[in-house]
């Protein structure tokens, strides 16, 4: 049975259709307009946005969608194409763009029955579940969603069947999509997938731990291992022995695996993300980033690729941090065997997540559930965007005091929390004076100045010499006489 839903489409941006809670501290809200009986006032629909689209990114604009909603379900948009007639039935009429897309779960990854939607017109999909869940399933990235530009949901099975019993009725189906940034009051989450062989991400973390540590409770900062499923790179059973392609990749035989750089093989990396995943468990807070650090500066930025698996330099990080190396070594043990074929049940869990929150991309940050662009990953950037999560007033102190500064890690590091002009800017020539000499950089910046006025007035008194000496010569141009003349002695 095929049905089709035809009014005239309807968008709006700024102001809903109708007067309905929208909670602050949710990214998003689904409700329906038409008919009536459909219609949550006080609760909306519950739904799960998906992490990709850029309606959802932490950079977009807050707005609405009210548009009609169209639901086939010979139809499950895993193809570009509407599927072909059946027994020599007339071809169905493409729907009339805009419109809102109702699409069954299944068949296909969900950034892939969007595309298609975004291509055939719609302006949003609702996604309804095959299966009803007390959680909705994560609408993950499979990686691909880059071109994706239109905003996504999906809706639990028992309401998705609802308002295709409507549908059934030949009522017309009007659905209300609109999204904001949540504000929350009491704390904020941020999420951070990384691969501990990534400098890019050792700079990051080893900068972010100030603001980390300085906000304490109100901020809840979870980190993950990227680590990549052996069985979709084709190596789970090809990694037991050192002829075999995947043997430097992975782990238990081919099944946890991370690609290596700078002549650090990927097993490594994969054993280092145990090590780091059983120290945050046993050691969490000080001693974690303590260790963190110590490695990054010892074990990570040495010229020699070795240092990183170097038995020496892991015992170093561990005294330095005053960590139990004998803890850690039994928390990996108990985990699970990494040379068997066997599951380790901690790199496990952080494979799951990885394919769960389609956290692909090394690395990988949401802020409150909303994903952040990789080429936003700074303090500045994912300082700012968490000091605009909170409600009006409810911000910490630290928000108030260097969300608008140009280096809010130095900022947050001062006693008493300050921002100085020249924080965040790079030196023109060289370090910046120190304050306390009282030489500030906007001395330097006008000694500099001077010597160029001083440069440029002897080029010109050198041209205005060449000028006159061959005035004098009675040419009309410079001829031989050159530039270099002007500053050669007549005695020479």
């Amino acid at each position: 049975m095929k049905v089709h839903c035809l009014i005239s489409a309807l968008v709006t941006f700024g102001a809903t259709a109708a007067e309905a809670k929208f909670p602050a501290n949710e990214p998003s809200y689904l409700n329906f307009v038409l008919p009536p009986s459909l219609r949550k006032n006080d609760t909306a629909y519950e739904h799960q946005p998906a992490h990709f689209g850029n309606h959802f990114s932490v950079f977009a604009k807050d707005g609405n969608l009210v548009q009609k909603v169209y639901y086939d379900e010979d139809d499950n948009f895993c193809s570009y194409d509407p599927p072909a007639p059946k027994n020599g039935t007339k071809p169905k009429d493409p729907w009339a763009p805009p419109f809102i897309a109702l699409i069954d779960r299944g068949g296909c990854t969900f950034v892939t029955k969007v595309r298609n939607a975004q291509r055939r017109g719609a302006s949003a999909v609702i996604l309804a579940d095959s299966v009803e869940e007390d959680k909705i399933h994560v609408v993950a990235d499979d990686g691909s969603g880059h071109d994706v530009s239109i905003p996504s949901v999906m809706m639990k099975k028992s309401d998705a069947d609802a308002v295709k019993h409507s549908m059934g009725k030949k009522h017309t189906i009007v659905a209300e999509l609109a999204w904001h940034w949540p504000k929350h009051r009491h704390h904020a989450e941020i999420e951070y997938w990384y691969s501990p062989n990534s400098m890019h991400s050792a700079e990051f973390l080893g900068n972010f731990s100030t603001i980390v540590q300085t906000l304490g409770d109100k901020l809840n900062f979870t980190l993950h291992h990227h680590i990549l499923d052996g069985k979709d790179l084709d190596c789970h059973g090809k990694a037991s022995k050192e002829t075999d392609f995947c043997y430097n990749m992975c782990t238990n035989n081919g099944r946890y695996c991370t690609v290596g750089h700078h002549g650090v093989p990927g097993k490594d990396v994969v054993i280092e993300s145990l090590r780091r995943m059983c120290i945050e468990k046993h050691y969490p807070g000080d001693p974690w980033w303590a260790y963190l650090n110590h490695f990054t500066e010892q074990c990570m930025e040495q010229k020699d690729e070795e240092y990183f698996a170097n038995e020496d330099c892991l015992k170093d990080a561990f005294s330095h941090a005053s960590i139990d190396q004998a803890t850690i070594d039994a928390c990996m043990k108990d985990s699970g065997d990494i040379t068997s074929d066997s599951t380790n049940t901690m790199l496990e869990e952080a494979m799951k997540s990885v394919e769960e929150y389609g956290a692909f991309e090394s690395p990988t940050v949401l802020v409150n559930g909303v994903p952040l662009t990789w080429n936003a990953l700074t303090p500045k950037t994912v300082f700012d965007v968490y000091c605009h999560a909170w409600e009006y007033g409810m911000a910490p102190h630290a928000c108030y005091k260097c969300e608008f500064c140009g280096d809010p890690v130095a900022c947050i590091a001062r006693d008493p929390m300050e921002c100085h002009p020249d924080d965040g800017k790079e030196p023109e020539d060289g370090p910046s004076p120190s304050p306390s000499k009282g030489s500030g950089s906007g001395k330097g910046m006008k000694g500099r100045h001077w010597g160029w006025f001083f440069v440029f007035c002897c080029m010109a008194g050198a041209g205005g010499y060449v000028y006159y000496k061959k005035r004098m010569e009675g040419g009309d141009g410079f001829g031989s006489y050159t530039l270099a003349d002007a500053f050669m002695s007549d005695s020479a």
